[in-house]
């Protein structure tokens, strides 16, 4: 939910129409029965653009978990060096993090909204952004620090979904 992610409409919805990344996920949430209005109030704020990510999150009481990768991954948008290699790193390993979920996801059909989700972004991924972006990582120069990048956005990332498979509540 960086401010990129939350500007961008290059998602397609249900309808058909493009959005940014975040909403076909809310969209499965959704229709998995989980309430989402706390996140798409935070995501709506106009005040979202104008203050840190830390510190709406804070104001918002959003654990600290989600906090620290929030802001985290928003500072990795700030230069042209760290937002290429995140991205192209993101979307490299997506694909193959979005299988195995898609492989552990319990047949239910409650959570066919989201495996539908996941199996269109692994395609995505694999046709058309892992080519793209396999380009874009040739033009980063420090691709240890861009990996350094990634672990940490990764590591931040797991503490979330660590917290989410603990119940404890994210906001």
């Amino acid at each position: 939910l960086a401010n990129g992610e939350l500007a961008t409409n290059n998602i397609p919805t249900r309808k058909g129409d493009h959005c940014p990344h975040y909403v076909p996920m809310l969209e499965a949430a959704e229709e998995a029965g989980i309430n989402t209005s706390p996140i798409k109030e935070f995501t709506q704020q106009s005040h979202f653009h104008r203050y840190s990510i830390r510190d709406t999150c804070k104001k918002e009481g959003f654990a600290e978990s989600l906090c620290d990768y929030l802001t985290y991954s928003d500072q990795c948008t700030k230069t042209y060096e760290d937002a290429s290699a995140t991205i192209a790193l993101r979307e490299l390993t997506l694909a193959n993090n979005f299988s195995i979920i898609v492989q552990h996801l319990p047949a239910d059909n409650k959570y066919s909204p989201y495996r539908n989700f996941l199996t269109s972004h692994i395609e995505l991924d694999t046709n058309d952004h892992g080519p793209l972006m396999s380009k874009l990582l040739e033009s980063v120069e420090d691709v240890d620090r861009a990996m350094n990048t990634m672990i940490q956005f990764y590591t931040l990332r797991k503490k979330v979904y660590d917290d989410c498979l603990k119940e404890k509540s994210l906001f």
